[in-house]
């Protein structure tokens, strides 16, 4: 079988016309080529060239290699320049899954600067559960999922990448009976109900709230939606727990208020998980940096 390499050297030849001028092409030294052509030769069990005093003249086998060969060397160029544009993210399919909270702060801004850095690439963009997202990356079905780190700390053989972190604060419409209260303990804050995006058992102990109050433990309303979560608080004295980053124009703008508590809050981390092996290309850095900076210039 003969090589790639080997058509290569055969149309160096041919259109150079001689060894010395087609081993300058290939960067390689005239007996190294003379060496070549001579075990193809012996490979074969035909000439290819008949060396002249001027030159090398091709014989009918090595015509007709040579004019065949050229559109396959054209190809294979241009498979392996698209091999490497999809291994620099110039081109190619990028999945992409985002958790039900971090699409309110990563959606549509995320996408639009990773498009506006790779314009060549279509995009597949997932939206579901964090236990989900990490499954679909374990299983090579997404390249990079944005998940919270309760669940990145799972074991499995993704590469991590931390994006941002940020106090999860205690969340109120503006005129709460909190909101004048000071520093608040836990006791004050289970006064009243929470609307949450969730029930992690984390956060259910950094309330305090009673394991046997049963499952909804005084939360009023779970939803995965904080247009949902806002409207409630907004129309009722409901509290939420969210990263202050997820509100914080609407905090600036004094529409909702945080509420200051004794305990310590809790740390809220984001994090990126790729698969080892788009972990590996210039892609995956690429969009850890975007998405960090975008949250650089939310916190200043």
């Amino acid at each position: 079988m003969i090589s790639l390499h080997q058509l290569e050297m055969i149309v160096a030849i041919h259109r150079a016309g001689g060894f010395r001028a087609a081993a300058r092409e290939l960067k390689i030294t005239q007996p190294t080529l003379s060496k070549a052509v001579m075990r193809m030769e012996t490979q074969l069990g035909y000439k290819l060239f008949e060396r002249t005093p001027t030159g090398a003249r091709p014989t009918p086998a090595a015509e007709f290699i040579a004019k065949g060969a050229e559109p396959l060397l054209e190809d294979a160029a241009r498979l392996m320049a698209e091999a490497k544009r999809r291994h620099d993210g110039e081109e190619g399919l990028l999945r992409l899954g985002i958790g039900p909270m971090l699409k309110h702060v990563l959606l549509p801004d995320l996408v639009r600067r990773i498009r506006d850095r790779f314009p060549g690439v279509h995009y597949q963009i997932t939206q579901t559960g964090a236990d989900d997202l990490t499954r679909l990356a374990t299983e090579r079905k997404m390249d990079a999922v944005f998940v919270y780190h309760e669940v990145a700390r799972k074991e499995d053989d993704l590469i991590r990448a931390r994006i941002f972190s940020d106090d999860v604060v205690v969340i109120a419409r503006s005129g709460h009976p909190l909101q004048t209260a000071g520093v608040v303990a836990q006791d004050d804050l289970r006064a009243f109900d929470f609307a949450l995006p969730g029930m992690p058992a984390h956060v259910m102990d950094w309330l305090e709230f009673p394991p046997d109050k049963g499952r909804s433990r005084g939360v009023a309303l779970e939803s995965d939606n904080y247009e949902v979560l806002l409207d409630q608080i907004g129309r009722s004295d409901c509290l939420t727990l969210a990263p202050r980053t997820f509100f914080a124009d609407l905090i600036d703008a004094g529409t909702i208020v945080t509420i200051p508590t004794f305990k310590p809050p809790l740390t809220y981390e984001c994090w990126m998980l790729s698969p080892p092996e788009f972990a590996r290309t210039p892609m995956f850095s690429a969009i850890a940096a975007i998405a960090r900076d975008m949250f650089r210039g939310v916190n200043g």
